[in-house]
């Protein structure tokens, strides 16, 4: 390309040198964007930095299961004693706020007791007795 045919297209249908994309004004808005974008990357990661090191410092708060979970007593019975049918072992425990589920077997049968940990004392027990199997349309009595 010569230099008659860059200054044809400048005066011919370019935008003139004072304005358009790359216009001192266009230049100084791009200078002002690139410095208020790149502030904001710095705060970001600033705030980001913050919030780890006040996370980690911060003594970590009870998680609850659920909505419906109750808060463990200070305090629990000092001594609980369950009682258990003849010839039952304890299969699984479950605990449940202030709660304790025991499940057993053997015996007479199975069952659970609950039993609160606070007062130490029985809050329930079920019984499972074993179902006979039977046919269908057939029952125990009829032979």
């Amino acid at each position: 390309m010569s230099d008659s045919s860059v200054a044809d297209s400048s005066v011919s249908g370019g935008p003139p040198p004072d304005q358009g994309p790359l216009s001192p004004a266009g230049v100084k808005a791009l200078k002002i964007a690139i410095v208020a974008m790149g502030i904001m990357i710095i705060v970001g990661v600033a705030v980001v930095i913050g919030r780890m090191i006040y996370l980690a410092s911060s003594s970590p708060s009870p998680v609850r299961a659920h909505a419906s979970t109750r808060t463990v007593p200070a305090r629990f019975a000092d001594k609980i004693a369950v009682a258990l049918p003849v010839g039952a072992s304890a299969r699984q425990i479950s605990l449940n706020g202030s709660s304790l589920a025991i499940l057993y077997q053997g015996g007479t049968g199975r069952g659970i007791i609950v039993i609160d940990l606070a007062s130490g004392k029985e809050i329930s027990r079920i019984d499972f007795s074993a179902a006979q199997k039977t046919r269908a349309g057939v029952s125990p009595q009829s032979k």
